[in-house]
């Protein structure tokens, strides 16, 4: 029988969600007016909450628990300076779930305020820690993990980031990435590998897992957005993240057939 999408969530699979937010200095300070984490005095959406409320949005509806995961990761925390990867969101609590999409950007919101924005952009630390809880779901096909990272720049650490997709193809992991800035992009691009299959020493990935999209495809830029236009942007953003899901999903169920 050849299986969908909707089979395997309809006899309940369900998508455990898990957002990895960018804090890294190349996103500029909270305070200067070209930052990526600005917080806008009207209120409106900066670009991360944007690529959140998008994607949440849709991937609550496959989670009966509507409870999400979240980490930022390249920030100094108080009171050391040390730089953290995959520190809970919740900076306050140490409790990475949060609760619906509101308590995703309440979240989000706290940590704004308590960590320092530093760096490198590594990703293997975050893919590591996704592909460890990929690996510890039950076997049943009952739980399949979706990893979003959201970021504004070059990977600092790229043959690790692809050693760590390769090991983590044969687990039921998908990894969305979207790209928010003005930054080339070229290597994530790498990582999208519709047309051949991502390798790293020799050892080519399983199955591709990676989807990459970027935020300023459906975000007119250098201007403030109606919110018309960020509703807009909004639906066809998680149109073009989430597009690659089910087939990731039915591929990796299917291998394990």
């Amino acid at each position: 029988m050849d299986y969908t999408f909707l089979d395997f969530i309809s006899t309940g699979t369900e998508l455990d969600f898990t957002v990895a937010i960018d804090f890294t200095k190349s996103n500029l300070p909270l305070e200067d007016d070209s930052s990526l984490h600005r917080v806008e005095i009207d209120g409106s959406a900066n670009q991360y909450e944007i690529a959140i409320e998008s994607i949440a949005e849709i991937c609550q509806h496959y989670n009966t628990s509507k409870v999400f995961n979240a980490f930022g990761f390249g920030a100094k925390l108080p009171p050391t300076n040390k730089v953290h990867f995959n520190f809970p969101l919740n900076v306050e609590s140490g409790d990475p779930r949060c609760e619906g999409i509101q308590g995703l950007l309440h979240a989000y919101h706290v940590a704004q305020q308590h960590v320092e924005l530093s760096g490198p952009t590594d990703f293997s630390p975050t893919i590591r820690f996704a592909a460890r809880r990929a690996a510890a779901l039950p076997t049943d096909g009952s739980k399949y993990l979706v990893l979003l990272i959201i970021t504004d720049g070059v990977i600092s650490d790229m043959a690790k980031t692809k050693e760590e997709i390769v090991k983590a193809s044969v687990l039921p992991l998908s990894i969305i990435i979207v790209g928010v800035g003005y930054d080339s992009f070229e290597e994530m691009k790498v990582l999208d590998s519709d047309n051949i299959m991502l390798s790293a020493n020799g050892k080519f990935a399983k199955r591709d897992i990676v989807q990459f999209v970027e935020m300023r495809k459906f975000l007119p830029p250098h201007r403030q957005l109606t919110a018309q236009e960020i509703h807009e942007a909004k639906r066809i953003l998680a149109k073009e993240v989430l597009q690659e899901i089910p087939g990731q999903l039915t591929s990796y169920m299917k291998s394990k057939l």
